[in-house]
């Protein structure tokens, strides 16, 4: 059978790759036996490929671009990381918020026993005159002292813990008069007078805590902030 050169060479590739059936090779081999210039494709197909020679400023172009390739990689995989680590700080910091706010919302009680006023369980509203008699118990580091005076009505808030005064507020009366007492010891056991007002004036102490979100964040980050400069 006369088979085409273009047919032939059609067939050569899978004739060099031993793809094809007995009759279409023996075709193949019956042509290449007559054909040089198919007899010389063929020869050529059965060479190997030989490597592409690169020029000295081609080798430095290949060399920048793999560079520059790999910068990009690192980039990428550094960017990622700090993405990983700031939504981790995030979600670390805004859980250490929703636990102060249902702990400041719902905070531990301690039973006190008879004579002491549980600031931690209720806020303590009496009088001027009455506000001495109590010996009052705070789980938190602070106290808030409010005071209804009448304008005009100038005094003074002492705080004692152990029969000693350890702070002292003077403050102009024009209504009522709130002040918070911070930075002091929880678990602690203190007592709160009022002076230059009448007795009957009323006075509410509590712990002042704080509920919203963005109050237990500020509390949040100013724990985190001592942490770290404690450390």
């Amino acid at each position: 059978m006369t088979l085409s050169c273009d047919l032939i060479r059609d067939l050569l590739p899978p004739y060099v790759e031993g793809d094809c059936s007995e009759d279409t090779r023996a075709a193949v081999e019956e042509h290449l036996a007559q054909c040089a210039d198919c007899r010389a494709c063929w020869e050529r197909m059965l060479q190997p490929i030989a490597d592409t020679p690169v020029s000295d400023g081609e080798a430095a172009a290949l060399r920048a671009y793999a560079a520059k390739v790999r910068r990009h990689k690192v980039r990428r995989a550094v960017a990622a990381v700090a993405i990983v680590l700031v939504l981790a700080a995030l979600g670390t910091v805004l859980a250490l918020t929703l636990h102060t706010m249902v702990y400041q919302r719902r905070p531990l009680v301690y039973d006190q026993g008879e004579g002491i006023w549980n600031l931690t369980e209720e806020d303590l509203t009496t009088t001027v005159g009455e506000v001495g008699a109590y010996t009052l118990f705070t789980n938190y580091a602070q106290i808030v002292v409010t005071v209804a005076c009448e304008d005009g009505e100038d005094g003074v808030i002492y705080l004692y813990t152990d029969g000693n005064a350890i702070r002292e507020y003077a403050f102009d009366g024009g209504g009522s008069v709130s002040v918070c007492i911070d930075s002091l010891t929880a678990a602690q056991y203190y007592q709160v007078q009022v002076e230059g007002v009448p007795e009957d004036a009323l006075v509410t102490v509590s712990e002042g805590r704080k509920t919203d979100f963005l109050s237990c964040l500020l509390l949040v980050l100013e724990e985190l902030a001592a942490l770290v400069i404690g450390s």
